[in-house]
């Protein structure tokens, strides 16, 4: 037997049924919409779109549409793939442009280089210009002028001003690094050999890094290295007679089990005009004292428990005395 419909459920029905057809053509027009602009992003010859619109309907699919939707899917997945491999087609000839962009460079670079007037610059001159060059501040690098060519690295070797400050760095410290706040870092015997004979017999301005080797320690085998790091480099300034040739020395805090182990000879600072230094490097002070007759300042750090008993008319040209604790 049939049931007859009340006036508010045949109402109920007609809007369901006008809902759902209302989500048919929404779901028709969305997935029309989104295969259209799939359609146009992997055309070659049009750029993609810059928004894509995917509308979802308020209600679930049904099976046939998610069948459809699957369908989409799979269309947009592999949309996406050869929209990827077309990026990474055009990455590979992004990366080979920047190369032929940096051997562009370089070729202008060189073929300006060739009608430079700097090249017919006398090697006097451009000594000139790299000392200027190097007043501009600590980080400047000497070694970056001798990279430009042949003529530059001429001139900045027999520069000896652009070499005259020294430091006998840290047996730890990294070996790619060659220049500190203006100083050439020498942590072996070899470089500071090297070092020195740029200088070409001028003035020197020299610094002792002590700290890294200073770190208290209770290992003896640690302490043994470090003494005998720093002897090499101390022998090093005894066998080239460099002591005569310090203009400025600087010696920073050190450890006394350290600094009373090295064994200093044939110091002579006849032309040291300044000097920072630690108070317990008695053999360095005591060289100062008998040979520095044109030092102008001194200044030592912690000294408040050492007594110094010196005769300060062997320093005829001190004109400033700092004793800080």
């Amino acid at each position: 037997m049939q049931r007859i419909k009340g006036p508010a459920e045949a109402k109920f029905l007609d809007y369901r049924e006008k809902t759902e057809s209302e989500d048919e053509e929404e779901f028709k027009s969305a997935q029309s919409v989104t295969t259209i602009e799939s359609n146009e992003l992997i055309q070659p010859d049009q750029p993609p779109l810059k928004k894509e619109v995917v509308v979802v309907p308020a209600r679930y699919p049904s099976a046939s549409e998610i069948v459809q939707r699957k369908e989409d899917i799979e269309y947009d997945v592999d949309s996406l793939a050869q929209l990827e491999t077309q990026l990474e087609e055009k990455r590979l000839e992004i990366i080979e442009m920047e190369k032929l962009r940096e051997e562009l460079k370089a070729r202008i670079f060189l073929k300006r280089w060739a009608i430079s007037k700097l090249r017919s610059f006398p090697d006097e001159l451009l000594s000139v210009i790299f000392e200027l060059y190097m007043q501009c501040g600590e980080n400047m690098d000497p070694w970056l002028l001798m990279q430009i060519c042949r003529q530059w690295r001429s001139a900045a070797v027999h520069t000896r001003r652009l070499w005259s400050k020294i430091m006998l760095g840290s047996y730890n410290r990294d070996p790619e690094v060659r220049r500190y706040k203006g100083y050439e870092v020498c942590h072996s015997p070899k470089l500071l050999r090297n070092a020195i004979s740029r200088t070409a017999k001028g003035p020197i301005d020299m610094m002792f890094e002590l700290y890294p080797y200073c770190k208290r320690s209770d290992d003896d085998e640690v302490k043994t290295r470090a003494l005998a790091s720093l002897q090499e480099l101390v022998d090093v300034l005894q066998e080239t007679k460099c002591y005569a040739r310090i203009r400025t020395l600087e010696v920073n805090q050190a450890w006394d089990d350290i600094v009373l182990g090295l064994n200093f000879q044939g110091i002579n600072f006849r032309v040291l005009k300044q000097a920072t230094l630690y108070s317990s490097f008695p053999t360095v002070l005591q060289g100062i004292q008998t040979t520095a007759q044109r030092l102008k300042v001194l200044r030592m750090q912690g000294s408040s428990n050492v007594r110094l008993e010196w005769d300060l008319s062997q320093l005829a040209s001190l004109r400033e005395l700092d004793l800080s604790a």
